[in-house]
């Protein structure tokens, strides 16, 4: 089964995230219901006790090893968070193939979509088309079309 990882923020409950909590909440369940209906398994970030209580190469490590494991990326860069770009940067460099989101209104760090490996980003807003774009991907290679990095990157 093909795995997709979201790179995305996780919540810790504070009041002043809560308009984006419920914000990246849906997108989480809008690309997991997409993704699963193509048949691919989705990594969704959650509270994990376990890594809060790692140190910084450790934590590092892991996550890095959560991405190595998937096939490709889903980056959700929210409004403070860094750690998203952070996995972004490190998902490139392991040369999974991605798809970057960001919020509406809010221009994409260039350095995140000049990335290689992403095969498209763009605005929340663009969920549909970005998901479609990340299925369309995955079924050209299964069937050997294309170099990793031969499609063409599309911003929305």
């Amino acid at each position: 089964m093909t795995t997709v990882y979201i790179a995305g923020p996780v919540f810790r409950g504070k009041s002043e995230e809560q308009d984006e909590a419920e914000e990246v909440g849906q997108l989480y369940k809008k690309i997991k219901k997409r993704l699963g209906e193509a048949g691919f398994e989705v990594k969704i970030p959650a509270i994990e006790a376990t890594l809060d209580q790692l140190e910084a190469t450790r934590f590092v490590e892991s996550i890095s090893d959560r991405i190595k494991q998937a096939d490709y990326v889903v980056t959700i860069l929210g409004r403070e968070n860094h750690s998203s770009a952070a996995e972004s940067v490190v998902a490139s460099f392991l040369e999974k193939r991605q798809v970057v989101m960001g919020r509406p209104g809010k221009r994409l760090p260039r350095m995140i979509q000049g990335l290689p490996y992403v095969i498209a980003s763009g605005s929340y807003k663009k969920i549909d088309d970005l998901l479609n774009m990340l299925v369309e991907e995955a079924s050209s290679q299964a069937v050997g079309v294309g170099s990793p990095n031969s499609t063409p990157r599309t911003r929305y």
